[in-house]
């Protein structure tokens, strides 16, 4: 593991003799390479060797630095947590002792981490093994600011600056020359990927500023960073593909750049880095975050996919802000039922209140139940009387009708004649195409989730899958009928609520809705 100080511990590389399996040219040969390089400027920091992969990003960039004129664009997505700064670090290095490019300039999501980069590079060649090899790097140095070096060294004058997202880089230049190496360290940050505004800012400062300002000769274009759950800011037409949030996954599309993205997990089961993060722990990560809600973020950020959750199904920042107050009164109300929730048990039951406002439908709570179907009974007829909720909605098939003579069977008991039961089904249309088009609903501001109900039902959606027939979906079933009992059953919501009781008031004790669990 990379600890990368910023004062990272030397060893010394002893005097050659004839009896030493590598002598100083030889070193320096061998230099070149990731793994050699790093072991002689961060010796003690480096616990375990870079992997393959790593190795062939390094390879990679040898390739394009070796390159005399043109514009090379180079994007690698390596996950969260996996040395992708000290790998940079040691790049720059590499730059400077063996390549012919003069500008580099580091762009950071700060300044204060483009100033630590620029730091721990300095701190590099200054190891012993690298002054022993090489000489010394500031024997004529001509401007050593926090985020700028200007120094001559191995027969050039090398220029090194850093620079933080958004900073000024337009017309930059010094010594009339202009950068021939850019290099991208992180610098979108995920706020800034999942905000269509602050990426919209980047791209242009991205294109426009940063990029522009590159040497007419020759640039390195290096973006290095990983994937962000995805935000989808302009759909693809006939002419031009989708624009992301991301832009990292916006240079994967791109036919100018060259990408390479990886997971932490490879295709054949295998850690991308077993020494730093093995298979196990990385497949525990995944089982937390999932269990978490978070999905999305470990399969975006860790495996550099956003397209293992199909955000076409439902995209959460689509869905457009609630728009009425949070109090405001409806028109009409009515409780939809799931009884079963779609597990074994069929002790769970899917409550779900729906308002009507201004002729639009809102989810306005969910609540879930464990108990019988007598008790189920009382406690949602208790809701209908302190919320003032006139109709109580069940799907007609199998046990819900089984339902429905338990609850007219107690409207009877109580004499209740102000509540009515009604029954609906899905016809024709199969329960994942009437949930699909409930999560279309939500996201184009036809279904509106209150605040309250969004995380319990958002919980659903994210471990959700079409392709399962066990999912725990009470909430996506109860949110699918919202529009279908405004349409119909307009009358049957609006009508007030009159509670008549026949038996006395203290011979019977409803459940409070307050016992139900969600």
């Amino acid at each position: 593991m990379f600890n990368d100080p910023a004062e990272p511990e030397q060893a010394e590389l002893s005097e050659p003799t004839n009896n030493e399996a590598y002598e100083v040219d030889s070193a320096i040969k061998k230099a070149m390479g990731l793994n050699f390089l790093a072991a002689l400027v961060i010796p003690r920091v480096m616990e375990f060797m870079f992997p393959p992969m790593f190795v062939y990003f390094w390879q990679q960039c040898q390739v394009h630095l070796a390159k005399e004129r043109g514009f090379s664009k180079l994007a690698l997505g390596i996950p969260r947590g996996h040395a992708k700064t000290t790998f940079l670090k040691l790049l720059i290095v590499f730059i400077i002792l063996f390549t012919k490019r003069k500008f580099i300039m580091v762009l950071c999501a700060t300044e204060d981490l483009a100033q630590k980069v620029v730091a721990d590079v300095v701190s590099m060649l200054d190891s012993t093994n690298i002054r022993k090899m090489f000489g010394a790097w500031d024997t004529n140095i001509e401007r050593g600011r926090t985020t700028e070096k200007i120094f001559t060294f191995r027969g050039r004058k090398i220029i090194l600056v850093g620079i933080g997202q958004g900073g000024s880089v337009r017309g930059i230049q010094s010594d009339m020359a202009r950068p021939d190496v850019m290099i991208f360290d992180d610098s979108q940050t995920k706020d800034c990927a999942m905000s269509a505004t602050q990426a919209t800012q980047y791209a242009s400062w991205f294109r426009g500023d940063a990029m522009k300002a590159k040497s007419p000769k020759a640039c390195f274009f290096l973006y290095v960073g990983n994937i962000y759950p995805k935000l989808e800011i302009k759909a693809a037409d006939s002419e031009t593909p989708a624009i992301y949030g991301c832009m990292l996954k916006n240079l994967k599309q791109s036919t100018e750049w060259e990408s390479i993205i990886v997971g932490a997990i490879l295709e054949d089961g295998t850690a991308l880095w077993e020494d730093l993060q093995s298979i196990e722990q990385l497949l525990l990560e995944y089982k937390e975050d999932k269990f978490a809600g978070q999905e999305a973020t470990f399969l975006a950020e860790v495996m550099n996919d956003d397209e293992a959750i199909d955000t076409n199904i439902f995209d959460e920042t689509k869905v457009p802000d609630y728009p009425f107050m949070l109090d405001e009164v409806p028109q009409g109300k009515a409780l939809i039922i799931d009884p079963s929730l779609g597990k074994k048990k069929s002790d769970n039951q899917m409550v779900g209140e729906m308002h009507a406002i201004n002729g639009q439908a809102i989810l306005r709570r969910l609540k879930v139940y464990q108990m019988s179907a007598p008790k189920l009974v009382e406690a949602v007829l208790d809701w209908c009387i302190h919320e003032g909720i006139c109709a109580i909605v069940v799907e007609n098939y199998g046990y819900q009708e089984t339902l429905k003579q338990w609850f007219d069977y107690y409207l009877e008991q109580l004499g209740i004649e102000s509540i009515q039961v009604l029954l609906v089904n899905k016809g024709r249309t199969a329960k994942v195409t009437h949930i699909r088009s409930m999560l279309k609903e939500v996201m184009g501001g036809r279904l509106w989730i209150h605040p309250e109900a969004k995380a319990p039902l958002y919980a659903e959606v994210r471990v959700w899958d079409p392709m399962k027939t066990d999912n725990a979906d009470g909430g996506l079933d109860v949110a699918s009928y919202c529009n279908d009992v405004l349409l119909n059953f307009p009358q049957e919501i609006l009508t007030p609520l009159t509670m008549l009781l026949s038996v006395d008031s203290g011979s019977r004790e409803l459940y409070d809705p307050g016992m139900g669990m969600g």
